[in-house]
């Protein structure tokens, strides 16, 4: 209990009001000049930036007194001859647009299976037959091109083989009566086409 009091006697205390004390001292010393600028009798001015003055354009012709006409000089003929393979439509920028197309259309599908090798033989098995109807004289849209519209579709696992390029579904209907004739589980299936 003893020294517990002495501390308290020590001047603990006092200092602890001494260091309150002078920042009260110091926070009204600071405040006092600012408020002399402000006081009765004077108003506060805002300051406001001055206007933008429009720059005239500048005229090089007062400066500058160079001359090119001394200097005058022919432009150089080639003297080489380039030869390249580029179309002259490229060099020219007049490319014809070509022909195919791609879209959404319609195929069908012909045979789905996870067996590579099956799937080949399925696509030679078509391409035969459609030669076989082109040759004939087959009545159907799809005979009218010059290469079979065989395709191998990859989707993992499988490979669907499928046939035609159809830009309507009432195309790939008329088309589906020649084909399952010769394939009977075809179906028409929505795809990216190539048109023309």
């Amino acid at each position: 209990m003893h020294r517990f009091s002495s501390r308290f006697s020590s001047g603990f205390l006092p200092r602890r009001r001494f260091v309150r004390a002078g920042s009260a001292v110091l926070l009204v010393g600071l405040l006092l000049p600012g408020c002399a600028l402000v006081g009765p009798g004077r108003e506060r001015t805002e300051r406001t930036r001055p206007e933008p003055v429009a720059e005239q354009p500048l005229d090089m012709a007062r400066y500058e007194d160079f001359d090119p006409a001394p200097y005058e000089e022919a432009p150089i003929e080639p003297s080489v001859e380039v030869s390249h393979d580029v179309p002259a439509e490229l060099m020219q920028g007049t490319v014809r647009e070509s022909g195919m197309r791609t879209a959404r259309g319609y195929r069908i599908q012909i045979f789905n299976t996870a067996d590579k090798d099956a799937a080949d033989n399925e696509v030679a098995r078509i391409i035969e037959w459609w030669r076989a109807e082109r040759t004939s004289g087959g009545g159907s849209d799809l005979f009218r091109s010059a290469m079979p519209p065989v395709y191998t579709v990859y989707r993992q696992p499988y490979y669907r083989i499928r046939l035609g390029n159809f830009a309507t579904r009432a195309q790939a209907e008329r088309a589906l009566s020649a084909v399952s004739a010769r394939f009977p589980g075809a179906l028409i299936v929505p795809d990216t086409v190539t048109l023309q």
